[in-house]
């Protein structure tokens, strides 16, 4: 029997074709954040195969499993791009351009939901009219759809009629959250301005959700018993979404994707059990005076009315929420008696009223002396006059006006001593200084001037001595020789000139006058 070679030829290069033989395919976009609404898709299907060279069939098919392309390697390898009846959208396209003997490139445009899903790509080859088994890859086109602006709703209580106290109220957050299983919906709720996330699991949250084509619509209501410590509670809705808003921002205002209440505004009554009267001081003395204090927890504000007995008192705001009554000028029957406090204010049409008492007791004995006793010493004086003056609430002050007087008269003296020595100083007398000696005007045998000069002498001196028209006169009329000398008034010279001994038996010296 003859061995059927061309079977064997065909059936060895069939193996090594279908064991050599490789595909993949690649899904790119031309957007950074990759499969953005309305972005391009480039979808690459590529093959090798090992051994021969034969010819190639390339299919595409949509997520729904309709063909779309197909592509055909011929022998020459003559391209052949063939749109699949039915497929009529525009927005992708395949072509000879974008195909060579191992790959072709389709294109996807203005990426919508409806294209979301997994693409196909079929490669088979054929040898002598008959098809191998063919390699299948596939490929998921994930939308990355932007998640739309929260809104926030109330479902059972009307926020600008107000919310009774301890009554139950449901808040409703709707919003786009984007793509399939990317976004959710996360409630915040700020008691006293202080942010408080609320879990996902919370038995107070229930939440829904539809998927139309890519797009997830979640709405979560929250519902909430609330009391007076509720009062400006303000409760807000974020959308979360792992592409576009992965993280929660610090407030509401920082971000569009997030809604919130008004403040809400918390009405309850006024009761016996909050309502707090007190007086200040606690002990009160006819001539003194004294002030009430009235402060009620309800809202609307309460309106607070005083009253003594039957009679209707006029108070007037604290300025915290309350009211405050002044009485002066106490005295012992008058004021003493019990006061009333009556708060009122009205919730969901429905009037409630709180009261309460104080009693005031004016003491006709004056109050106890809280200051210092001084040690003033007794004034005297007649009755009637400055001197007789009461002392009585007033030495601490007239301690500190003594101090501050004492004070002034002593820097006042200081002072006067002060110009008094400054003033001195500058009248003083100068102290003279005597000038360097002058040199001897004495000759060997006679009284004589050196070098022919005399002593300066005063204009005074020269009328008022007739001896003494200089400063030296020779005197001849006891028939002996003697010197009279004589100093000037003014200081300058008071050194006397020096006498030769052998010129006069003696020398008559008058001292300066001064």
């Amino acid at each position: 029997m003859a061995f059927p070679f061309r079977e064997l030829i065909l059936l060895l290069g069939a193996v090594s074709i279908t064991f050599g033989f490789e595909v993949t395919l690649s899904i790119t976009y031309n957007d950074s954040m990759a499969g953005l609404q309305g972005s391009t898709a480039f979808m690459n299907c590529a093959w090798s195969y090992s051994g021969l060279e034969y010819p190639v069939t390339a299919t595409f098919s949509s997520p729904s499993g309709q063909a779309i392309y197909t592509y055909s390697v011929g022998n020459p390898f003559i391209n052949r791009v063939t749109q699949e009846e039915g497929w009529i959208d525009n927005r992708m396209a395949a072509s000879p351009v974008n195909a060579s003997v191992s790959n072709i490139i389709l294109t996807l445009t203005n990426l919508q939901c409806a294209d979301e899903g997994n693409y196909k790509c079929e490669v088979s080859n054929g040898l002598d009219g008959r098809i191998q088994p063919p390699v299948i890859k596939e490929e998921f086109v994930q939308l990355k759809v932007p998640p739309s602006n929260p809104e926030v709703t109330f479902i059972s209580e009307d926020p600008t009629s107000g919310i009774v106290e301890n009554s139950t109220i449901q808040v409703r957050c709707t919003a786009a959250t984007g793509s399939k299983d990317k976004g959710r919906l996360q409630w915040r709720i700020y008691r006293t301005d202080e942010p408080i996330d609320i879990a996902a699991n919370d038995p107070r949250v229930t939440v829904s959700k539809s998927d139309v084509n890519c797009v997830e619509t979640y709405v979560s209501t929250l519902s909430m018993t609330v009391t007076r410590a509720d009062q400006e509670l303000v409760i807000t809705c974020f959308v979360q979404n792992d592409d576009f808003a992965p993280n929660l921002p610090p407030a509401c205002e920082d971000t569009l994707l997030c809604d919130q209440t008004e403040r809400l505004r918390i009405h309850y009554p006024v009761s016996d059990s909050t309502i707090i009267v007190t007086h200040e001081p606690q002990d009160v003395y006819q001539g003194g005076s004294v002030t009430l204090s009235c402060r009620a927890d309800g809202f609307p504000e309460a309106n607070i009315v005083w009253s003594k007995g039957n009679e209707t008192l006029q108070g007037e705001d604290d300025g915290f929420g309350g009211s405050k009554l002044i009485l002066s000028n106490l005295t012992v029957d008058g004021d003493s008696g019990v006061y009333n406090c009556t708060a009122t204010n009205t919730v969901l049409q429905v009037v409630y009223s709180a009261s309460k008492e104080v009693n005031i007791v004016v003491s006709s004995t004056p109050p106890p002396s809280t200051e210092a006793p001084t040690t003033k010493p007794p004034t005297t004086g007649t009755p009637g006059s400055d001197n007789d003056r009461s002392t009585g609430g007033g030495g601490s002050d007239d301690t500190v006006i003594i101090v501050v007087v004492v004070v002034v008269v002593v820097v006042l003296i200081v002072i006067a001593v002060v110009a008094v020595v400054i003033y001195r100083r500058r009248n003083a007398p100068k102290s003279v200084e005597d000038p360097p000696s002058k040199p001897v005007n004495n000759l060997s045998n006679n009284i004589a001037f050196v070098n022919g000069s005399q002593p300066d002498l005063v204009a005074y001196d020269k009328h008022q001595t007739g001896s003494l028209n200089n400063s030296f006169d020779m005197k001849n009329e006891d028939g002996l020789m003697y010197a009279d000398l004589t100093y000037d008034n003014r200081p300058r010279s008071r050194k006397p000139l020096a006498l030769g001994d052998n010129a006069s038996d003696y020398s008559d010296i008058q001292m300066p006058q001064v």
